[in-house]
């Protein structure tokens, strides 16, 4: 799947051409595209005739899922290239790269090994990726046992790096919802993975939803538009399914502090669109 994001203004119009090579839109390539877009604008009314109707059932979904997006926003975490694919286009690794050639006898500690230092160093191609802001780590490297449980056990030390990352608290909510929409409908499993990163930090710290109450509560709004849009795959009630575990932990910090109102509007929500259960 291949497409791209763009910021409208009213009454903008915006030209693309079909690369026959390469089997996707890009840019028109013509001397002059603002005399063309002056004779489309012109002839509006010849156009129409030949358009279908405009589906505003999705528009009003449309307008749920990106109502704090702006125009900086979409130029800031759009690829350079301008082009949203399914999965990113990666650099190939170099043989003498290749995990396989490394001993692992060499290593002092295999305990200490994780997995990525397992995987090949792919890089993705210059300006094919989303440009998302770098996430902390729910659980730092290098952690002692007692730090690993108490990361675990409440992620405010991720959530208050997350938040120190961005100007103010609207540009994460852009990005959380900017991240989605890359996903939905526009099928980038990096975009998802960047979304379910976030996700497992925000929703597991009772702590943050205390001292974040203003964020958490536009959040929550933000989750009850998400979620229901997720594939069937990411639905199922179960340990399995982290997103569900994670919104479930959320619902449960935000019931134990000061936001049981926001939490139990989710919780409900939830319930009808989704059928999920959160008794216990």
């Amino acid at each position: 799947r291949v497409g791209f994001i763009h910021f409208f203004k009213a009454g903008e119009i915006l030209v693309r051409e079909w690369d026959i090579d390469k089997e996707e839109l890009r840019p028109r390539k013509i001397d002059n595209p603002e005399l063309e877009i002056k004779r489309i604008r012109d002839n509006l009314i010849e156009l129409d005739k030949f358009l279908g109707p405009y589906d505003y059932k999705s528009l009003a979904k449309w307008r749920q899922l990106t109502d704090t997006v702006t125009e900086d926003a979409v130029k800031n975490c759009a690829p350079e290239c301008g082009i949203i694919r399914t999965n990113i286009e990666l650099k190939s690794c170099p043989d003498s790269e290749r995990p396989r050639g490394q001993n692992l006898g060499e290593v002092k500690n295999y305990k200490n090994v994780w997995y990525d230092d397992l995987l090949p160093n792919l890089e993705p191609i210059a300006g094919t990726a989303p440009r998302f802001t770098p996430l902390p780590e729910r659980i730092p490297r290098n952690c002692s046992p007692s730090e690993i449980s108490q990361h675990h056990m409440d992620s405010i030390a991720a959530v208050d790096k997350c938040l120190e990352s961005f100007e103010n608290s609207d540009d994460l909510m852009q990005e959380i919802q900017l991240s989605f929409v890359f996903f939905h409908p526009g099928c980038s499993l990096e975009s998802l993975n960047h979304w379910r990163k976030l996700l497992n930090i925000l929703c597991n710290s009772e702590k943050a939803v205390e001292k974040h109450k203003l964020f958490y509560m536009k959040y929550l709004e933000v989750l009850q538009y998400q979620l229901p849009q997720l594939p069937s795959e990411f639905m199922e009630q179960n340990d399995k399914n982290t997103i569900y575990k994670d919104i479930r932990n959320l619902i449960q910090n935000c019931l134990a502090g000061s936001l049981h109102p926001s939490g139990d509007r989710l919780m409900e929500s939830l319930r009808k669109t989704m059928k999920w259960k959160f008794d216990g």
